[in-house]
């Protein structure tokens, strides 16, 4: 070929290729962007204006504050960072000034068991958190010399377990880098501040918002200004019901705008003047990638909470496992728990429980009874007989993932019991090892399901007196005191241990049915602090179930299906006849 065919070829050929490559995404317009830097600076300077005013007093930000040794105070930030993750606040706290006062340099958490990092961190959830802050905490001190990387990059590369939000959250707030952060918070603002309509967990949307994020953060208080970004998710641009009225950035929130404009359109509609509305949302780009999705229109009752859109989450599975709280006399004659330890990996890695077995849904009664029974002789080294099982309740435990359903039985067992030294580790534990020990709460809930374990030791006399006192408003609404645990997560299982103690050891009930009925934390819940009932008078006035006392009046035990919240749970022969 001559090289003027050649060069024709070659040409030929890379049209050919542009023509097979995907067309690159447009970019998105200027209204869902932050492109004008005078406006840049009134939202940061009106932000971090509001955040020092009103800012929540947490002990990370003191330490983050007072703190002269970058090293722990990096520390400081890290821990309160992966504690948050997935984690209210208010549970956090308690959580949190444990763990500095026990760990509070990177060397001290390095030298700490495996086992006493999931301790104190039973009940937090999540507790791959745990063991992987510990794991990264023995790389710096092992391989860094225990200094900390100060910049994002660094962290997220050297660090197990950092990943981009967190060590943007670390380099901001502990060494001053001038980095974004995004999460759920931050993601909401963002999206409602610029009407970004798009599924906000892809990973396109995703790196749009830590472009603008990183656009927005201030210079000279990167720190300050990401967390009063989260600050104002946190307690202003909520999920739902947001406090517009209050938020310090509203004029610069496109949403806002928008419900605005819906609010005029509506006022003028009233005398005769309505104009056609502008479409905040539609920037005039057909296949923009920020906006919402054509089938998904602005919903004005839904006003700013339009923003941001997630695509559906797929429902959690259901599971259901057969657990026995197994009992003996040790020494001086003193009840003893049988519990194993998970595997190290997957869910609840490392942590307590009682001996379980997952089974098949809708398995017949019997045949739970059957398997769990051999599982128990596999700990045991005996015959277990399935019918010995004491069927106790059911507790159901959500997981993010995972709708749990632990169905519960009871054993008690006389004469020593040879463990298996192949098997899982497994240990006997008193009632006080018990509530030390590295357990879920999910298995504090099962703890709570069965009544003679309610109703053992002083503690649970304590607790009893202190639900008492709440219910009769002499105490706060619903705080809970440190012999029931740390934060409002632990709520539901502390009801889950009073409401069927209070039965067990008769203070208020007495109707064979009741354990039944309170079996289930939920449902027990829901049915004795129903609006309206006065459930202080059950029993009192003789009857048990057969008379109580509602807002309305007297009713019988039939009619509890009226009560608000009341929801029967499954039903199932009580043990020994009744």
């Amino acid at each position: 070929c001559c090289p003027l065919e050649s060069r024709s070829l070659q040409f030929s050929r890379l049209l050919q290729q542009e023509e097979r490559a995907p067309a690159a995404p447009a970019p998105p317009p200027a209204r869902h962007l932050f492109s004008d830097p005078a406006e840049v600076e009134a939202l940061r300077r009106n932000l971090l204006a509001w955040y020092d005013r009103c800012k929540r007093d947490l002990p990370w930000r003191t330490l983050a504050a007072t703190e002269p040794d970058a090293d722990r105070r990096g520390y400081a930030v890290w821990v309160s960072e992966i504690m948050l993750q997935q984690t209210q606040v208010a549970t956090v706290i308690d959580y949190y000034i444990r763990w500095m006062q026990k760990w509070p340099t990177l060397q001290a958490l390095a030298q700490a068991s495996l086992e006493e990092v999931n301790e104190l961190w039973a009940g937090l959830g999540y507790y791959s958190r745990g063991k992987r802050l510990q794991e990264a905490a023995r790389k710096v001190v092992s391989e860094l010399a225990g200094r900390m990387p100060r910049t994002a990059e660094d962290l997220q590369k050297l660090l197990p377990g950092v990943g981009r939000y967190t060590a943007g959250a670390i380099a901001s707030i502990s060494y001053g880098q001038a980095t974004g952060v995004v999460d759920g918070n931050v993601i909401r603002v963002l999206c409602r501040l610029r009407c970004v309509g798009a599924d906000s967990s892809s990973p396109a949307v995703i790196d749009w918002l830590w472009d603008m994020a990183n656009v927005l953060v201030d210079r000279s208080r990167p720190g300050d200004f990401n967390q009063a970004l989260m600050e104002l998710g946190a307690t202003v641009c909520v999920p739902k019901s947001p406090l517009c009225g209050e938020c310090p950035v509203k004029q610069h929130c496109q949403a806002w705008r928008r419900v605005e404009k819906d609010l005029a359109f509506a006022s003028q509609k009233l005398f005769g003047k309505a104009a056609p509305v502008p479409d905040v949302e539609d920037c005039g780009l057909g296949d923009c990638p920020l906006c919402p999705p054509a089938t998904e229109p602005w919903d004005s009752s839904l006003g700013v909470t339009n923003f941001p859109r997630k695509a559906a989450k797929k429902p959690p599975r259901a599971m259901r496992t057969a657990t026995c709280v197994l009992e003996r006399r040790g020494c001086h004659q003193a009840p003893e728990y049988f519990i194993v330890q998970r595997p190290s990996s997957g869910l609840l890695a490392g942590l307590w429980e009682f001996p379980s077995v997952p089974l098949a849904q809708d398995l017949q009664e019997e045949k739970e009874r059957e398997e769990l029974a051999d599982h128990l002789q596999a700990w045991t080294g005996r015959p277990v007989a399935a019918k010995g099982l004491q069927f106790i309740g059911e507790v159901i435990h959500i997981f993010s993932h995972i709708h749990q359903t632990y169905v519960v039985y009871s054993l008690h067992l006389d004469g020593d019991v040879t463990l298996d030294p192949a098997l899982s580790p497994s240990r006997w534990v008193t009632e006080d090892e018990f509530r030390a020990s590295a357990v879920s709460t999910a298995m504090k809930k099962v703890w709570g399901a069965d009544p003679h374990l309610s109703v053992s030791g002083s503690v649970s006399v304590q607790k009893v007196l202190y639900m008492w006192s709440i219910n009769q408003g002499t105490q706060g609404k619903g705080e809970i005191p440190p012999f029931l645990g740390h934060g409002p997560t632990l709520l539901d299982s502390a009801l889950s241990i009073l409401l069927p103690c209070w039965v067990g050891s008769g203070l208020i009930w007495s109707h064979p049915l009741v354990p039944a009925h309170l079996g289930h934390a939920r449902d027990g819940i829901s049915m004795v602090l129903a609006p309206g009932l006065d459930w202080r008078r059950w029993g009192a006035e003789g009857g048990g179930l057969q008379h109580c006392t509602t807002a309305a009046g007297p009713c019988r035990a039939a009619q509890l299906s009226t009560v608000p919240g009341y929801c029967p749970p499954r039903s199932r022969a009580l043990p020994g006849g009744q």
